[in-house]
């Protein structure tokens, strides 16, 4: 006879089994979900210069934000590795931008952009009063895409840009500026300064005063320069004309037009001057050094910057222009004298110039030159006059003349070459009543050497220098 007890003891044991079957019943399996991956730069279908900046976001449902993992590629330069920032690098042409990532289960996801990265246009800047214009030749036509100008607050009405150079690395540009002279008593020379400008692919920048020559720097003799009292406003008689930097790109040389001597700076990581010394003798304004930085050039006049004081090394010539070329081999010179003649020299021994040959172009028609690498191609300006000469490597050669046939007297103070040097860019200006205008102009040189001017530029200020840029 059963109990009562195990009836109850046998119900139990059915509620549990009940429960434990219930528990044992197979649960549906957890799907892992892939990431999901967005692109918020570059825009698809957008053009850009480079760098461009890639951003872009990646999210899991079981991992969460994968944004820092993920992983740019194009379909031209293949893997890709942004900056910090994000920046990165493209070469020019039609690219297709691919972000991926993974998730912790190995599942992946994608998203691709397609871009143009393209190619800056301007190639030359001009510089022009207080201003500096970024310009290209297109078909003979001179196009600018960007100008600058220094804060004429302060200045005198005649101040303007004497000379540009650009930083060896960096997209700096830096201008000589000063007063202009001999404009009635308005000022003469003086109120020196170096700026800065910034190139960022087809537009230009102020970027402030790198340094002022104002009368706080008393280590400078032409700052402390007692000024006529005519000339208001006006501190020292400063006036930075030739500019060089050294190789590696810390020591930055500038001419002095008023003490005819070398002021040697410092130069910083954020590109600004810090003056060191002066000293030595220039005559003219061309300004070069060797690939050593052991040696400045100012036409033939050596002058040793070994150290940081300028000394003089052998006296020469002074240059207007002034540029190390390769003679077959041998470092050579090419230079401008007396504003009037080309020269050649061997620098087979770097403290000692030997002329090769030199030709003369006429009284003030040899203000400024450029020339192409093999020396096949030289146009050198100066009053009136632009000149295409060739050397062959012994002798200088007059191709071409073209005479500004103007009523006044136009002032070619500035040339460069294009990269193909097959077109020039003259820079010119001219004076009346004590007020300066200019201009630029453009010339096609053809393969003998034959000038044709297929395009002018007028400007409101002084024009006085061109430089490539790229």
């Amino acid at each position: 006879m059963t109990s009562r007890r195990n009836i109850v003891l046998a119900g139990l044991v059915a509620v549990v089994a009940l429960v434990v079957a219930a528990c044992s019943t197979p649960q549906p399996p957890v799907i892992n979900e892939p990431p999901t991956i967005t692109i918020q730069s570059p825009t698809d279908g957008s053009s850009s210069f480079s760098p461009v900046v890639l951003a872009a976001t990646a999210d899991d449902p079981e991992d969460g934000d994968l944004s820092t993992e993920i992983a740019w590629s194009s379909d031209v330069d293949g893997a890709l590795t942004p900056a910090a920032g994000g920046e990165v690098a493209l070469s020019a042409g039609a690219h297709t931008l691919t972000a991926s990532v993974a998730d912790s289960e190995g599942l992946t996801a994608s998203a691709s952009v397609a871009i143009q990265i393209v190619t800056p246009q301007a190639t030359h800047v001009i510089t022009e009063g207080l201003t500096v214009h970024l310009v290209h030749v297109d078909e003979g036509s001179l196009v600018e895409t960007s100008s600058a100008s220094i804060p004429a607050d302060g200045l005198l009405s005649v101040h303007a840009i004497f000379n540009a150079v650009m930083h060896p690395t960096e997209p700096w540009l830096y201008t000589a500026s000063m007063n202009d002279c001999g404009v009635g008593d308005i000022g003469c020379w003086g109120n020196g300064r170096i700026d800065r400008f910034v190139i960022e692919n087809d537009s230009i920048t102020h970027d402030g005063a790198a340094f002022l020559y104002d009368i706080d720097q008393v280590d400078i003799d032409c700052t402390q320069e007692s000024v006529n009292v005519d000339y208001v406003g006006q501190v020292g008689y400063c006036a930075p004309i030739g500019m060089v930097f050294s190789p590696d790109a810390t020591r930055f040389y500038v001419d002095d037009d008023d003490f005819d001597n070398i002021h040697v700076f410092a130069v910083d990581a954020a590109g600004d001057l810090q003056f060191l010394a002066e000293g030595a003798s220039t005559d003219a304004h061309g300004l070069t050094i060797d690939p050593t930085g052991s040696y400045l050039y100012n036409g033939s006049n050596v002058i040793s910057v070994i150290t940081d004081t300028p000394i003089d090394t052998a006296s020469g010539g002074g240059g207007n222009a002034t540029a190390i070329v390769d003679l077959d081999g041998t470092m050579g010179l090419i230079t401008t004298g007396a504003t009037s003649a080309v020269y050649i020299y061997d620098l087979t021994d770097p403290t000692a110039p030997t002329t090769v040959d030199s030709l003369s172009v006429g009284g003030s028609q040899a203000r400024d030159l450029d020339f192409d690498p093999s020396l096949s191609t030289i146009v050198t300006v100066g009053a009136n006059g632009v000149h295409s000469v060739t050397f062959d490597g012994t002798t200088l050669t007059l191709l071409d003349s073209f005479t500004a046939t103007e009523a006044f007297t136009t002032q070619y103070r500035g040339v460069e070459l294009t990269a193909e040097a097959d077109v020039a860019i003259a820079a010119w200006f001219t004076e009346s009543g004590g007020a300066f205008t200019g201009g630029a102009q453009v010339f096609t040189i053809a393969a003998d050497g034959t000038l044709d001017q297929v395009d002018s530029v007028d400007y409101d200020g002084r024009a006085t220098t061109v430089l490539r840029v790229r």
